[in-house]
């Protein structure tokens, strides 16, 4: 009897963590939603030039994200992920993306993989990795 109260209550947990996980992963596409105006973008460890990032926006509608100078690409979010893990859907002229990002109030961190073949990055670092960042406000 013991044994099946705790195989019970084991499978219970299971339940209640995937259910938890997909109620985080439906909420943080809300936080998301708007316009973000680009601030930063950094690549092997470089900061781009202020006039290359004047104007650049992304928007988030939906499901959707627009990044600056693409058509709205259908997004992903894995909010149990540490860090949060976003994957962009890509087409016949935008591929893939693989990513992290940080939401802290109204700035937003998002890092992505430069090559489909390169694992998603671990940090925000781009100093000798094949990531790019942006660093976004609302």
């Amino acid at each position: 009897m013991k044994h099946c109260l705790t195989i019970a209550l084991t499978m219970l947990m299971a339940v209640a963590a995937t259910a938890a996980d997909n109620n985080a992963n439906k909420k943080a596409p809300e936080k998301l939603q708007g316009i973000w105006d680009v601030v930063g973008i950094e690549a092997a460890g470089r900061a781009a030039p202020e006039n290359y990032i004047k104007g650049k926006q992304f928007v988030v509608k939906g499901n959707k994200i627009s990044l600056p100078g693409k058509d709205p690409r259908p997004f992903k979010i894995d909010a149990a992920a540490k860090p949060t893990a976003i994957d962009i859907t890509g087409s016949d002229n935008f591929q893939s993306l693989k990513g992290i990002y940080e939401l802290k109030g109204d700035s937003l961190k998002l890092c992505f993989s430069q090559s489909t073949k390169a694992k998603r990055p671990k940090d925000f670092a781009t100093a000798g990795s094949p990531h790019f960042c942006y660093t976004l406000k609302r």
